[in-house]
C-alpha cells in the first residue's frame, strides 16, 4: 500500500522513512506550501489484490488512519499564533455538531416510534370490525397485514442496500476498529434502515429497533458531521472539511452510537458506556 505525491520531484528521497507517513489534510499542505513545494496529493493507490494475495471480494476494503499526525511540518505549523485559534475553533465546532447529532438521532427515535405506532393502529382498526361477527375472517386479515409489512420491510432492504437490514452493530464496531466499509453511513442506508425497521416492528417479528437505533445514530453522526452526501450530489465549503478525517469522524459516529443507546433506551450514561466499552474497542 503505497501513497504517490504530485509535485516534490527529486525531494521524495530526501523525506526518508517519513515520506510515508504524510497525510493529505490542512496542516501538511499549508506547512508544505511554507517551504516552497507547490504540489497537492493525489487519492492513495492500492496494490492489486493479487500481488497480496487477498481474495478478490476484499479488494474493496479500506483501512481508516486514525493516527495522529506527528512530524515536523505538523509541529512547525502548530507553533503559529493562528493554528491555535483554529484548534479552539474546532473544539466549539465539535460541541455543537455533537449537540445537533444528539438532537437529531432522538428525532430519528421519536419519528420510528411514531410510525411503528401508526401502522400498528392501521393493523388493529382493521381487525377490529370482523373480530366479533367473523374471527377467522379477522384472522386472515391480520395475517395479511403483518405480512404485508414484513414484504414491505424486505422490500426497503433490496431496493436501498444490505447495510440496511439487520442491526448494524457489527458494521459500526468494524469501523469504529479501522475497517472502511462501502455504504455504511450513506443517506439510502439510513432512509432503508428507517423503512425497515418500523415495517419490520410492526409485522410482529422477533425483533426491536434497539439495535437499529445505534446505527441510525451513527449514519447521523457520520452525516452531519462530513457535510456530504454523493446521493444528492452536495458536499459543503471546506470549513467542514478538517472534520471530515477519518480521526474526527470516528467521534462523531460513536457519539452518534450512544446517542442511539440513550434514545432507545432512555438511558444516556449506558449510552456512553456502550460506544466506549463495547463499540470503539
Amino acid at each position: 500500500m503505497t501513497s504517490h505525491w504530485d509535485g516534490f520531484g527529486s525531494d521524495r528521497a530526501s523525506l526518508g522513512s517519513d515520506y510515508g507517513q504524510l497525510q493529505e489534510n490542512e496542516f501538511h499542505r499549508e506547512a508544505w506550501r511554507g517551504f516552497g513545494f507547490t504540489g497537492s496529493a493525489r487519492p492513495r493507490k492500492y496494490s492489486a489484490p493479487h500481488l497480496l494475495h487477498l481474495p478478490a471480494a476484499m479488494s474493496k476494503l479500506e483501512s481508516l488512519d486514525y493516527r495522529t499526525p506527528d512530524d515536523m511540518p505538523h509541529r512547525e505549523f502548530m507553533q503559529h499564533g493562528n493554528s491555535r485559534t483554529r484548534e479552539a475553533q474546532r473544539l466549539v465546532a465539535k460541541w455543537l455538531l455533537f449537540m445537533i447529532i444528539g438532537l437529531l438521532t432522538g428525532l430519528a427515535a421519536y419519528g420510528i416510534r411514531r410510525g411503528t405506532d401508526e401502522l400498528e393502529n392501521l393493523k388493529y382498526e382493521a381487525v377490529k370490525i370482523y373480530m366479533h361477527t367473523n374471527p377467522v375472517a379477522a384472522f386472515f386479515i391480520y395475517l395479511a397485514i403483518v405480512s404485508g409489512y414484513a414484504a414491505a420491510a424486505s422490500i426497503a432492504v433490496l431496493v436501498l442496500g444490505p447495510m440496511a437490514g439487520g442491526s448494524g452493530i457489527p458494521q459500526l464496531k468494524g469501523y469504529l476498529n479501522g475497517v472502511r466499509i462501502e455504504g455504511f453511513a450513506s443517506l439510502k442506508t439510513f432512509i432503508g434502515k428507517m423503512l425497515s425497521i418500523s415495517f419490520a416492528y410492526s409485522s410482529c417479528l422477533a425483533l426491536g429497533p434497539e439495535g437499529p437505533m445505534v446505527h441510525i445514530g451513527a449514519m447521523i453522526g457520520g452525516g452531519i458531521s462530513s457535510a456530504k452526501s454523493r446521493t444528492l450530489h452536495i458536499r459543503l465549503p471546506k470549513t467542514f472539511e478538517r472534520l471530515r478525517a477519518d480521526k474526527e469522524q470516528r467521534d462523531f459516529i460513536s457519539s452518534g452510537a450512544a446517542a442511539g443507546i440513550s434514545a432507545a433506551f432512555g438511558a444516556p450514561i449506558g449510552g456512553l458506556l456502550f460506544s466506549l466499552e463495547e463499540a470503539s474497542s
